[in-house]
Formats: structure tokens, sequence, C-alpha cells
């Protein structure tokens, strides 16, 4: 082994060593204490560093490439891992381990998720986790841990098969993967326990299997096993995710346009032009089937999101033209009341411009070199999509579409980047060859920080202070052991109100059925309403099953981190300039059918009872004088 991958190895235990020393400050720290960020960069650099340097050497052993990419894979858990041992953290992680464990106890398909309605449309990540717990007898949690450091891995393999394919070399697939590593949204986004962490994935084999496709002979076997793989692949994408299956066929899409421009200029053969298309249409054939047949709550789901993003983004450009208007209201203020260190704000400013500057950088390599190549041509189109949708991140509703969409997008990125930066290691010249991979080197830390910074927020990064409303942060020990208590006195399957909060644990580990809001259906008015809840109400509860309401004491002392206390529709939602009234837990008294049956410190659960309207407000029967959770669980 030679000292530069010694110096890897070394810099993994120690980056490992100084990221939970990182998670252990923070859980001891005040909201705005920084001292846990630095040891926090302290950790990443250790490792990557020198992994980085070993892969823009073009010294570097071939295995060695392979080892530095799957360390990575793994290290690139690490920081989610260490902030929340034992648990899941992110408000989607909760909805998906509902969904698993009532997989695994039912053993039906297509379940509707009330947490978040569109999952129960695409279970294959879902049936792929029920099937691991029951071969292996692990829980849900391991087997999540388990799924997630393999598919870390198997990502970053990916992007390495395909830049390595592109450009010709393994050189230019570590390089790849490498920048893959450091863009959006790949160390804590994708590291929770959802349905696109497993779908990116399938995605980026879709594309590894027509990169493969089109660059093997025209009369190769391999070519048709290519085919037919990654149209497998890509039909397993429809049934994982939504948003995955859309971009894998713009990203064919982008394969398919770019061999025909290659076709007109007489540069390739028209055999990758017809494949191409043969795979993108038999793709969006299956994935409009799905979307038709099988996922009946997606369009519903998405339209939200797709016209509130693009109104408020033409809103805020026709804003800037004008000088303001109405529409203003709706742009986000990027980073407010945020807690990170200055440094991390001004280099999430300066990343996007930076991989502009390196894309174009790569994209005039490229283009000097004559762009003898459909695929690689396609890697700058797909990057192309990648700045198109960066205005949408100005904007309350499109903000959370562009960060999704760069998972994907940032593949053309990170391949068309290495095909540019590749020139610096491979100088003739010893001073252009240091120069440029520190420079390089550089730009990876920069792009590191920034993109962390603006995807991910103190609160979901570390471990702290309890923060009401904030999902990472609220989900006490006291909730873990009243949703524990619940299920053993009450059982599985039981209609539930709650905020936000205590529903996201109540479901994943009570196994309770929750009430979706709505205008038209309002159950927040159990929670924020200060007055009784009207009769008419109490009647399509009724008629749902819903018979219990969880309520948080602290309502009346917070406003939600989320600025919300139940679902977004609420009245209120995101304009509260103070907590709910008092009224919210003293209305309790004058609702004769609501029996207290639980009190812990913070948290009272009701039993709601429709035939006793004209029954006086009553304690329940020895339970409502337990005033712990400790005491209550025994």
């Amino acid at each position: 082994m030679d000292a530069g991958m010694v110096v890897v190895w070394v810099g993994l235990v120690v980056g490992a060593g100084l990221l939970g020393l990182a998670a252990s400050d923070a859980s001891r720290s005040e909201i705005g204490e920084n001292s846990h960020f630095h040891v926090f960069w302290a950790g990443i650099f250790a490792f990557l560093v020198p992994a980085a340097w070993k892969l823009l050497s073009r010294h570097t052993r071939d295995l060695d490439r392979y080892l530095i990419v799957i360390a990575l894979g793994l290290y690139s858990y690490l920081p989610k891992f260490l902030a929340y041992p034992g648990r899941t953290a992110f408000f989607d992680e909760y909805a998906h381990w509902t969904q698993v464990e009532r997989m695994f106890h039912d053993g039906l398909l297509f379940m509707r998720n009330n947490q978040v309605v569109v999952i129960g449309d695409y279970p294959a990540m879902h049936t792929t986790a029920t099937s691991l717990r029951h071969l292996t007898g692990l829980s849900t949690y391991h087997v999540s841990v388990v799924m997630l450091l393999a598919l870390h891995v198997v990502a970053l393999v990916g992007v390495m098969a395909i830049g390595t394919r592109i450009g010709g070399s393994r050189h230019v697939g570590g390089i790849a993967a490498l920048f893959y590593a450091v863009g959006p949204g790949f160390w804590y986004f994708n590291s929770q326990f959802a349905y696109e962490s497993f779908s990116i994935i399938l995605f980026i084999w879709s594309v590894t299997s027509l990169v493969h496709m089109q660059m093997s002979r025209t009369t190769s076997w391999n070519r048709t096993a290519w085919l037919v793989t990654g149209i497998l692949i890509s039909f397993t994408l429809t049934g994982s995710h939504h948003l995955s299956s859309y971009s894998n066929l713009i990203v064919l899409g982008a394969f398919v346009a770019a061999s025909f421009v290659l076709v007109v200029l007489r540069k390739e053969s028209p055999a990758n032009f017809l494949e191409g298309l043969a795979f993108f249409v038999i793709v969006a054939l299956l994935t409009g089937w799905w979307f038709v047949n099988e996922a009946p709550n997606t369009r519903a789901y998405l339209q939200p999101y797709i016209e509130g993003g693009i109104s408020e983004t033409a809103g805020f450009l026709s804003d800037t033209e004008t000088g303001g208007g109405e529409d203003a209201a709706a742009q986000r203020e990027l980073f407010s009341g945020s807690t990170i260190p200055l440094y991390e704000k001004v280099l999430s400013f300066a990343t996007p411009v930076l991989v502009a500057a390196m894309a174009a950088f790569a994209w005039l390599v490229q283009w000097r070199r004559g762009m003898k190549r459909s695929s690689a041509l396609a890697m700058a189109f797909v990057a192309g999509v990648y700045f198109v949708v960066y205005p949408m991140m100005l904007s309350e509703t499109g903000a959370e579409g562009a960060r999704r969409s760069w998972s994907f997008t940032n593949v053309g990125v990170a391949v068309l980047i290495a095909l540019g930066v590749q020139v610096f290691p491979l100088a003739r010249r010893w001073t252009w060859r240091t120069l440029g991979t520190v420079g390089v080197m550089a730009c990876v830390a920069i792009i590191m920080i920034g993109n962390i910074a603006a995807g991910t927020n103190e609160l979901y990064r570390f471990p702290g202070p309890y923060v009401f409303g904030s999902d990472t942060r609220s989900t006490t020990n006291e909730l873990f052991e009243t949703a524990a208590w619940f299920r053993e006195t009450q059982g599985p399957d039981q209609g539930l109100i709650s905020d936000r909060t205590n529903q996201i644990v109540f479901a994943s580990r009570a196994l309770a059925i929750l009430g979706v809001p709505s205008e038209s259906y309002p159950v927040w008015d159990f929670i924020v309403k200060e007055e009784p809840v009207d009769p008419g109400l109490l009647d399509q509860v009724a008629d749902e099953d819903l018979r219990f309401v969880v309520i948080d004491k602290r309502q009346v002392d917070y406003i939600p981190r989320t600025k919300f206390y139940l679902d977004q529709k609420e009245p209120l939602a995101g304009e509260r300039t103070e907590p709910v009234g008092i009224g919210s837990l003293t209305k309790w008294d004058e609702m004769p059918y609501a029996l207290r049956i639980y009190e812990s410190d913070h948290l009272i659960v009701y039993r709601l009872d429709p035939t006793s309207f004209d029954t006086p407000y009553r304690v329940g029967n020895g339970l409502a004088d337990v005033t712990t959770s400790a005491e209550a669980a025994t």
C-alpha cells in the first residue's frame, strides 16, 4: 500500500472520530453556538481531502480508485447516522417507516399512507425493505441502515461507471463520482430512509445502461443486453418514485436529442438514435401506464407544487423587471432565521457560480475536442437542466422541487466536470499539474460546504436541544414512550388526530390511522381552535373512526418551527406571530365527549365518544392522574 492510501485510511478513521465529536458537541450546544460546525468540517475534510487527491491523481491504481469511491459512499452516510443513531429523524422517514411496518405485518401493497399520501402509489422500496426484514430478521431501523449504506455505495459506483465509459478511463470515472458525492443532497437528503434515496440508484443505473448500450459496438449482443437491462430497471423505477421516473424520462430524452444532433452532423451512427428512441418510448409508455393505472394520488399531490412553483417563479421574475408587485410576498428569504456560520452562507452563494464556471470550462474542453460522442453531449444537456431550475429556489413552493431535481441532474454536472478537469492532473508540466489539482480540490471543498449549507439547516444536520415543531428535535423520549403506551393499551389501527410531530410518531410506532385534513375536513380545529369543535366536524370524524386526540401542552408556548401545527393549509399557517391561545387547551373542559385517558408532563391523550354529548366532562378511570410518561408506562 502506497503512502497516499495510508493517509486516506488514516483520514477516514480520524474524520469519523471528529464527526462523532461534532455530533456530541452539538447535542450539548445551544442554538447560535458554532463550535460543532468547525469540528464537523474538520471531520469531513480529514477524509475528503486525501480521497480527492488520490482520485484526481493520474497515478492511482484502478483498484484504489474503486476502494476510495466505496469508502466515500459509506462515509457520506456517517454524519446523519451519528447525529441520529438508533432512530429515524426526518419527516418523510417516519412515513416510509410506517409503510414498511404495515407491509411487514399485513403483507399488502398500495396501502394508503396518511402522512405522505402519495407514497402508497410507489411500493418498490417498501417491498424491498419488507423482504429484507423477512429474510434477515432485522428490524426496520437496521434494514434501513443496511440499505442506505449499500445505496450510497452503489450510487457512486454507478456514476463512476458512467464517467468511465464516457471518458474512456477510470480516472474520469473516479472524478465524476467525487463531484457527484459533493453535490446537492447526497450527504443528508439522500441519507434518509425514503423512496427517493432508493430510486436515485435505479435512475443512475438506468442511465448507466443507456450509456453502455450506446457505446458498445453496433453489432454486439451487449447492446441488446444493456437495452433490456435498462428497460427493466426503468420499469422498477416507475414503481419506486414519481419524480425519479420523470427525471429518468428527461435524461433519456436528452440522450435521444444528443444522438439526433450528432446524426444530423454525421458524427455518429443512426443506431444510437434509433435504439435510444426505442428505449425512451418504451419507458415513457411504462411510466404513463403506471401514472394512469397505479398512481391515483400522484397528480393531486404534485399539482400544487408544480403550479405554485411556476407561478411564484414567474411572479418573481416579473417583479424583478417591474420593480416589485403583489407576488413578492411569495418569494423566499434565503437563510431566514438560519443559525449556520457566515462562511457557510457565503460559500452557498458562491457554489452555483463556481459549478457553472467549471461546467462551462468542461463544455469548452469537449467542444474543442470535437464533441464526437452523443453521451458526452447528453451529459451537457442534463447539466443545463440543473442550472435552469435555479430561479425556482426563490419561490416557497418551487424550492422543494428544484432541490430534489438536483440529485438527478447532478449526474450530468458531475460527469461533464470530470471530462473537463481531468486535463489538469494530465498536464505535462509539473507546475500546471500541481496548481491545477490543488485548484480543483479547493473547488471540491467550496462546493461541498456550499451544497450542505444550502440544503441542510442546523436542526436537520445536528442533534441538540428541544425545538417545538421541528421534526428532528421535537421527537422526544416522552413522545416515544407515550406512543408505546398507546399501542400496548389501545392496540394498532386506531384513528388519531394530533399535531404534525405527534402524528408521525404515533403513526410509525403505534401504527395509528391518521385523518387527512383539508378545507372541507378541518381536523386541525381539534388542535388550534380555541372553541369546542363543531358538531358537524365531530360527525365527520366519527364517520372516519378517528377516536383519539393527542394534545401537546407546549403548543400554547411556541410557534412550530415548520410554521404550522398540523397542515400547511390550516388557518394562519406560515403567518403566525404568536402561538395558539390557551383556549386550545382549556376547550377540552367544555367538550363532554372527550375522555382523558393519559397525561404526562407535556402530552394528553383524549378518547372521543360522540355518543356522550350530554355527559359532563370527566376524567378517565384512574388514568388521568398519571403525571409522567414513565409512570404511565408502568
